[in-house]
């Protein structure tokens, strides 16, 4: 397999704040040598455009059940894990890139 180079991106701010909820709308973009994929901290956009495209589009994805109702749903039984632990092991592995990327400001590579 060819490797692969990415860098990580991301903004957010605070909008207001709303009862004890607090407002927050983000971006995250991951800028790879084949294109850039785009998404938000709260999975409310997935946008993927490669290198050929002249425009992002995007991605096929069932929607959001909302992070508490679909926790609570798994938690009681009535719904599958739509997040198995290599989810999880893939998101740890992504924040260590992210982490030594800033922290040597070069690139990191998947090992």
């Amino acid at each position: 397999m060819k490797p692969t180079t990415a860098i990580v991106v991301g903004t957010g701010g605070f909008a207001r704040y709303r009862g004890n909820r607090i407002q927050c709308r983000s971006h995250v973009a991951v800028f790879g040598d084949q294109g850039v994929l785009q998404t938000g901290i709260w999975g409310e956009q997935l946008l993927l455009r490669r290198a050929a495209d002249s425009e992002s589009a995007p991605v096929p994805c069932p929607p959001s059940r909302g992070v508490w109702d679909q926790f609570l749903k798994v938690r009681a039984g009535r719904l599958p894990n739509p997040c198995p632990a290599e989810i999880g092991l893939r998101f740890a592995q992504l924040m260590d890139r992210i982490r030594q990327s800033d922290r040597t400001r070069r690139a990191a590579r998947r090992r």
